[in-house]
């Protein structure tokens, strides 16, 4: 007997995390998460794991567990419910911010909601969740045992010591785990290119504070919608302050209501107002909590800055508040936005002047601590990109203890083999991904997402053939006449008796002139 560990997603980028422990009669899925696509994917706005290795074995699966309710790890569990009906573990927070989601599409959710310290089997498979810090409520560590193997997963950590919400991160809890004997830590590796240790989020309190008391005008705020700690403090303050608090977006007024609703949120009902009682409030006495930290075209942020709100614009003397790290691809799209709010007069408080923003991820004194604490027989770095994970696998030159930890690089599509504590084998699998298109929720395939980007890059030709005489239509560049009067010469001039259907072979020689003439390859359709 052996058990494995598949990387289906979340090693070698950030985003899109999704592993499968698989024993000899059992299976549990840890997280599926989304990647946010960037300008190099034209229509796409989410990517997500293809897993169609679960289909092989899905009489083997025992269920979902979620380390924690952040999009990169359950973003994609709407797609995976709509094929496999599966359970779902995870924490109160996390399974709120799921249901949500499936209201939406109309998916029953068959969840149970874990709590630190608790303990279930699934088949040969025994976890307990172990609570840690991050920038979310409810975040787990998993320890999964069987008889091949004693596992720390840790997907996104920090060892805070003074969160806004819930308890410290317990040290001890984890040197205890560590004398049972770890063959394997999978651990967060987003942050260990940083020296020191990663600020408390209870820390922007003070910074946040002195920004607000500095502004003049109306303040609008926004940062990950699902941080309702970081949300807390803002509201906080304008309680102190006697600001009142509008609410703006889809995402971020679902997560007031489910923080409300646990207890994570606590404040007066008057504190509350909407757009219309906000124009009746003197500017330096209002604030607006908004989506759109990363300039998502359809969030409120991105709206303002585009002028197409009617009741809700910017004009001089606003200050925005951008209390959020910029997703890598995102870069651009934030700028633009940022650029336009300047155009009317507002301003942008630089995350790299004042601590509006502190990561949720452990820095590189943290990873070595929790080597010290674990000193597990394999190291393996998850959740970063090759940089970050080729760093992590160094630190362990820099910690000194009696057992001899090996470092294993993986990569999505990875499958080690354990038997017995040992690592006997390293496969490899073909792991694709699927594409969707927020518009509508379409879900599109490595082929569909091809043919996109041939449309985008080389545009299309149409043929219609009306009494021997060709007509053309382009789509996706501009072709002078003077071409369109070479084409169809080219065209006549090449046409033989084939064997192949006449379409077919039309479509071939337009094919031919476009590379010949211009090295471009559209896609080229005959219309019957």
């Amino acid at each position: 007997m052996s058990s494995q560990i598949i990387f289906l997603g979340g090693a070698g980028e950030i985003g899109m995390n999704m592993y499968l422990y698989e024993s000899e009669n059992s299976a549990i899925i840890v997280d599926c998460g989304v990647k946010f696509a960037d300008n190099s994917y034209p229509g796409i706005d989410m990517i997500i794991p293809d897993w169609w290795y679960i289909d092989k074995i899905k009489n083997k699966l025992r269920g979902i567990i979620l380390t924690h309710g952040h999009e990169d790890h359950i973003g994609g569990v709407s797609y995976l419910l709509k094929e496999y009906k599966l359970p779902i573990y995870g924490g109160e927070l996390t399974l709120k911010l799921i249901e949500s989601k499936l209201k939406e599409k109309k998916i029953k959710l068959e969840n149970t909601v874990v709590r630190d310290g608790d303990v279930y089997c699934f088949g040969d498979f025994k976890v307990e969740f172990v609570g840690v810090t991050h920038s979310i409520q409810d975040t787990f560590g998993l320890y999964i045992e069987n008889d091949d193997y004693k596992i720390l997963h840790i997907s996104d950590y920090k060892m805070d010591q003074a969160p806004v919400n819930g308890k410290p991160f317990d040290v001890h809890r984890f040197m205890e785990i560590g004398k049972r004997g770890i063959t394997v830590l999978l651990s967060d590796s987003t942050n260990v290119i940083n020296e020191g240790i990663t600020s408390s989020e209870s820390s922007v309190y003070n910074d946040l504070l002195d920004v607000f008391l500095q502004a003049k005008g109306r303040v609008f705020f926004t940062t990950f919608s699902s941080n309702i700690d970081r949300i807390k403090q803002v509201i906080d303050i304008c309680q102190q302050i006697g600001r009142k608090v509008v609410v703006d977006g889809t995402s971020v007024v679902k997560s007031v209501k489910i923080g409300r609703e646990l207890g994570l949120l606590s404040f007066p009902d008057d504190l509350m107002v909407n757009l219309t009682e906000a124009k009746k409030i003197d500017d330096d006495k209002i604030c607006y909590i908004i989506s759109g930290c990363q300039g998502e075209v359809n969030s409120t942020l991105y709206k303002i800055a585009a002028n197409e709100r009617k009741i809700l614009k910017a004009k001089e003397g606003d200050l925005f508040i951008i209390s959020a790290r910029v997703i890598p691809g995102n870069e651009l799209n934030l700028n633009n936005t940022i650029n336009k709010l300047y155009y009317f007069g507002a301003k942008v408080v630089d995350i790299e002047e004042k601590k509006i923003h502190v990561s949720g991820h452990a820095s590189k004194e943290e990873a070595k601590l929790l080597l010290n604490f674990i000193r597990p027989k394999y190291l393996i770095p998850i959740h970063g990109k090759y940089r970050h994970m080729k760093t992590h696998i160094e630190l362990l030159e820099e910690v000194h203890y009696d057992i001899q930890t090996k470092g294993l690089f993986v990569e999505d599509g990875d499958v080690l083999v354990f038997e017995d504590e040992n690592l006997i084998g390293e496969n490899k699998m073909e792991v694709g991904r699927r594409y969707i298109d927020g518009r509508g929720d379409f879900i599109l395939s490595e082929e569909d997402l091809k043919i996109k980007k041939h449309l985008s890059r080389d545009g299309i030709v149409l043929i219609q053939e009306i009494n021997g005489d060709f007509k053309f239509e382009v789509i996706g560049f501009n072709l002078d006449k003077k071409y369109i009067t070479m084409l169809s010469n080219f065209l006549l001039d090449n046409l033989i008796d084939v064997e192949v259907s006449r379409e077919e072979f039309v479509e071939k020689i337009v094919k031919r002139f476009f590379k010949r003439k211009f090295d471009k390859r559209p896609i080229v359709k005959y219309l019957l």
